[in-house]
């Protein structure tokens, strides 16, 4: 999309009814274990319409796999169907469910709001609440554990997995060709980043970079 970014010349745009999304193949690269600090960060112009389910913004698990366990892996999504209250989700399910989903105590968007903001997650690597940070246009928000779903990911859990990478979507089949997606992304993404450590908070204020977004070829600008 020409008409709208926040750098470059043109940002992505997402059809939710198209099941639009960009698929990453699997690498190692994107892989993370329960003890391991990383970072998601993206740029989303929400779309106006009611999507009716969760909505996938940077996700790496599938719902159904031919390798893997469903749902194994991690989620930056939304937890309502109006893409209102951002999440972040690790997930195994190996003789039971092991998860740590976090999601915003409170809607962080209203329901006309079509503007860009910048979303970030990061994970310090120690399985619990207080190690997921959630920040919107720079600034964190409280977080809760998303009602219903204890907090039952030990450390140490391997959630690596063979799944591809999905902006704008999650995978529904692994097995399928072409990759099959559902709980599509309604609006713009842009500056998709994805770390191997926790960001601090001046970090992702730098990378905010007061509502212009920051050239991040070469890394976080130093706030200097």
């Amino acid at each position: 999309d020409t008409s709208t970014k926040i750098l470059g010349a043109s940002s992505m745009l997402f059809g939710h009814d198209r099941s639009d999304a960009v698929v990453v193949p699997d690498n190692n690269l994107l892989d993370f274990s329960t003890d391991t600090p990383f970072t998601i960060s993206a740029w989303i112009k929400r779309g106006s319409t009611n999507r009716g389910g969760i909505v996938g913004m940077v996700t790496k698990a599938a719902q159904t796999s031919a390798t893997d366990s469903a749902f194994e892996g991690y989620f930056l999504w939304f937890s309502d169907s109006q893409q209102r209250r951002p999440a972040f989700l690790l997930y195994k399910n190996v003789s039971g469910l092991q998860q740590l989903r976090v999601q915003a105590d409170s809607l962080v968007f209203g329901n006309t709001d079509t503007n860009w903001h910048n979303i970030v997650a990061t994970y310090n690597g120690n399985s619990n609440l207080d190690g997921v940070k959630i920040y919107i246009d720079g600034s964190s928000v409280s977080t809760e554990l998303e009602p219903g779903h204890p907090d039952t990911l030990p450390p140490g859990a391997d959630i690596t997995t063979s799944t591809p990478l999905v902006i704008g979507g999650i995978v529904n089949n692994t097995a399928a060709n072409p990759v099959q997606r559902l709980w599509s992304f309604n609006g713009n993404m842009d500056e998709i980043a994805i770390w191997s450590k926790e960001l601090s908070a001046a970090e992702v204020a730098a990378s905010y970079n007061g509502g212009a977004g920051a050239d991040l070829t070469n890394g976080i600008p130093d706030d200097d």
